[in-house]
């Protein structure tokens, strides 16, 4: 039987909202990066989202979308999805990234309290169930895990050429710089530590 990380699928997510938390404020796009156990990219999907019912923007997360006009006119292209079809979309999106459950779907976000919130949020609201599992890593940590437990040094690898030069808070963007820095943390981490998908030690 192959190694547990042989088996998994990485998916890389990132949100744009117009608030803090869903239900008062809403999705307004999905961005989603497919990585095998060494963190390439193997697919992705996107997806711009009609706001919920009833949401309103929040007034803070408004006034940061006025100091970005182009990103914010991109989460508002046509065509909007409504929530479920958008979420039904990636569903079947994670279904056949991961070969009809061959391999075990996990999240990962940065940070994931918040990206991984919203898509476990919108997934149990709109399909019943949650194809992500409710997993979900957090890159920054894993960053610290691999970096000496320092915060900032760890956010260095933010920084990293490979990461840089992609639209500013466009969600699929921002989830392909999430799996290039998730493939470098999987590349430098040192032998024995499980974080490059081999045996880690006791």
């Amino acid at each position: 039987m192959a190694p547990i990380a042989a088996r998994e699928r990485y998916i890389v997510v990132d949100v744009e909202t117009d608030g803090p938390i869903p239900g008062p404020h809403s999705m307004l796009a999905l961005g989603a990066v497919a990585c095998d156990p060494a963190g390439h990219e193997l697919d992705a999907w996107y997806a711009n989202f009609e706001a919920l019912p009833g949401a309103a923007p929040h007034p803070d997360t408004q006034a940061f979308w006025d100091r970005f006009p182009e990103a914010y006119a991109a989460t508002r292209t046509s065509p909007l999805l409504p929530p479920e079809e958008a979420m039904q979309s990636f569903a079947l999106w994670i279904r056949r990234s991961t070969g009809n459950a061959r391999h075990r779907a996990v999240l990962v976000a940065a940070p994931a309290g918040f990206d991984a919130m919203w898509v476990h949020w919108y997934e149990w609201r709109f399909l019943g169930e949650a194809p992500t599992r409710r997993t979900s890593v957090d890159l920054k940590s894993l960053a610290m895990g691999l970096n000496g437990g320092a915060w900032h040094p760890a956010l260095q690898v933010f920084r990293q050429p490979a990461v840089l030069g992609a639209r500013p808070h466009h969600a699929l963007d921002d989830a392909r710089r999430h799996a290039a820095v998730f493939c470098h943390l999987r590349a430098a981490a040192p032998a024995g530590s499980g974080a490059t998908g081999g045996p880690a030690t006791p």
